[in-house]
């Protein structure tokens, strides 16, 4: 019986990390091909193109899924109010979504001046409301713990998006159209997600304009945070563009960052299984305790794990670069060491990336990710001037330590210990 049990825990930590093997292989085969049939110079601005998207995606979104993480989490024992959080929070994001593309379109025709990427963003900002409505969904099954449904969600979007590049490769499409890798894929994800909800009466319960207003109060403190959160691996990436470095060097920059994400999500999945935890412990005053118990659990695993993944991914890189035969991507195994090594000294601060929201401070949590946002840019348009690349390395290797530094003081404002405790609590 133990081991069955054993075997339960296990397995959905399981498949979220088999779903971030395959965001990695399918993430390279994704880039191989664009840089393989395209060249560095159209995979810098595809490159662009999704960094900006992102933003926008986080803007769309406009925090509702953290609400959903954050309130649904809290009360998961009452099925009938998270049911009512899930329905008032799609309502939320129909409309609010809805003007965000409406707005981006409109903005992006006036302002943005470069042809190609213009167009490539625009196609793009089609995607907004299926990413959002997609993050809201996955968000309400992260707070209800059907981690192993998530992790098979996001493998499925993954797989998508590689069978898409690939089509669109063999057909050769306009340059400008590759941005439909991501729309495909979010939009094949929301069907599936929509079926499921029905098929399991998730639902059932009619919206309420009070939980609504709750959602967007919530969404609209913890935005600044989410932006901060989800944009410190692509400030690198769009502060090189804001200084006009060369497409071909932000494409070499950009294979060797995607890596970096890779690596980065190794922490990020313990953080999706720690997070409805946090909002539960919160909710029984029990928050401290948690997180010395959990230190105490991953506690030394976390940095030999990590330092072990770094080793592997340097040397698949160094295969795919091989497989490229183009010397200028060397420089990327610079740039992931730079990046990975900053992030492995403040692995718990990572991984407690959320914290200050599951505990109810999404202003705290706000403060914390845009100081650290700030930082960062400043950093990256100070050193990409004088060192390239490198600089962008630099620069975003110090601002993961500002965060956790940052993280860590507040985590002793509110709970009274350091985010690295391990100590027996007493």
């Amino acid at each position: 019986m133990k081991k069955k049990t054993d075997i339960r825990k296990i397995f959905p930590y399981a498949i979220n990390y088999i779903s971030l093997a395959l965001m990695a292989c399918t993430g390279l085969v994704i880039n191989l091909i664009i840089s393989k049939v395209y060249g560095a110079a159209v995979f810098g601005v595809y490159n662009k193109t999704y960094a900006w998207y992102m933003i926008l995606s986080q803007i769309s979104v406009s925090g509702i899924h953290s609400s959903v993480l954050q309130k649904v989490s809290e009360n998961r024992e009452n099925t009938e109010l998270g049911k009512s959080l899930l329905s008032s929070a799609i309502v939320d994001i129909l409309i609010i979504a809805t003007m965000i593309t409406i707005f981006a379109e409109t903005v992006i025709k006036i302002c943005v001046k470069e042809m190609g990427f213009a167009s490539s963003l625009r196609i793009a900002v089609a995607g907004l409301l299926l990413f959002s409505f997609n993050k809201v969904v996955l968000n309400y099954f992260n707070s209800i713990l059907k981690m192993s449904l998530y992790g098979v969600l996001q493998s499925i979007r993954f797989i998508l998006m590689m069978i898409m590049a690939i089509l669109m490769s063999i057909i050769k499409v306009k340059t400008t159209m590759l941005p439909l890798v991501f729309v495909f894929a979010e939009l094949a994800t929301s069907i599936i997600c929509i079926s499921i909800l029905f098929i399991k009466g998730y639902l059932s319960n009619k919206p309420q304009i009070k939980l609504m207003m709750d959602h967007v109060r919530f969404g609209i403190k913890i935005l600044p945070a989410n932006l901060g959160d989800e944009n410190q691996t692509k400030v690198d990436v769009t502060c090189l563009g804001l200084l006009n470095i060369d497409n071909s060097l932000i494409g070499v920059y950009s294979f060797a960052t995607m890596f970096v994400e890779g690596f980065f999500q190794l922490f990020v999945i313990l953080r999706r299984f720690i997070n409805p935890k946090i909002a539960e412990a919160n909710h029984k005053n029990k928050v401290d305790e948690y997180i010395v118990i959990t230190n105490r659990k991953f506690g030394v695993k976390v940095y030999v794990l990590a330092f072990s993944a770094l080793v592997a991914i340097e040397l698949v890189f160094a295969f795919f670069v091989y497989v490229l035969q183009d010397v200028q991507y060397m420089s990327g195994v610079f740039v992931i060491a730079i990046i990975s090594i900053s992030m492995i000294m403040v692995s718990q601060p990572i991984i407690y990336g959320n914290l200050l929201a599951q505990i109810d401070k999404p202003v705290q949590q706000t403060f914390v990710d845009i100081g650290s946002l700030v930082f960062n840019y400043i950093l990256n348009l100070c050193f990409i001037y004088f060192l390239g690349i490198y600089g962008a390395a630099v620069a975003t290797a110090i601002s993961y330590i500002m965060f956790g530094i940052m993280l860590n003081y507040f985590c002793k404002k509110n709970l009274g210990i350091s985010i690295w405790k391990t100590e027996k609590y007493q």
